[in-house]
Formats: C-alpha cells, structure tokens, sequence
C-alpha cells in the first residue's frame, strides 16, 4: 500500500499483506470487512505485531467512550423534561382558569 493512502496511525504497522489489506479496507470506508477480517486476523497470526495491529485497526472503529457518556446524559436530560413537561401540564389544567379583572366603565355626561 502506497503511504499516501495509508492512514497515519497505520505508518507504524508491521508489512502483512492481509493487514495491509485491510487497512486498505478501512481507508475506503469497508468497517464491515475489518470488523470481521481483523478479529480473524488477530486470532490466526503468530506475529504478535500483527495480532495487536489488527486489534488496534479494529478498536478505531469503535465509538468515542466520552460519546456513550454524552448520549447517556442527553437522554436522561430528555426524559426528565418530558416528565417535567407532563407533569407540569397536569398541574396547570387542575388549576381553576384565570379569572378576568372587572372592568370599571366610567360614563361622563
């Protein structure tokens, strides 16, 4: 693979040709195939260089740990709020409506 088309993290893996092969797959955007190609990969190969570039190809396909976080915490603020909201609503239709102020007509003559 040519070292304009390999990613940057990939510079330092060791030269196999079926990790190149995927790493070729995960710059055009193929993450099924290295999904199922790396774990093969890593359980197969003696060369225990090849085995932990495998498993790093593949744990850059997994998301973000401070995402699940962020995602977690949006649901839960989304939740309460709509419980806040329903809640609130049942509130204000017990209420009695808002009584109009009497109006003083003042005549002159």
């Amino acid at each position: 693979m040519t070292d304009e088309h390999r990613p940057a993290f990939a510079a330092s893996f060791p030269e196999d040709p079926e990790l190149d092969r995927l790493v070729r797959y995960f710059a055009r955007g193929n993450h099924r195939a290295v999904r199922e190609g790396a774990e093969a990969l890593a359980k197969r190969t003696s060369d225990p260089a090849v085995a932990a570039a495998a498993r790093e190809l593949r744990a850059r396909l997994e998301p973000d740990p401070l995402f699940r976080v962020l995602l977690g915490a949006t649901l839960v603020l989304l939740i309460t709020l709509t419980l806040w909201a329903v809640y609130r609503g049942r509130e204000l239709r017990k209420q009695p409506p808002p009584q109009a102020p009497r109006t003083v007509q003042t005549i002159l003559k």
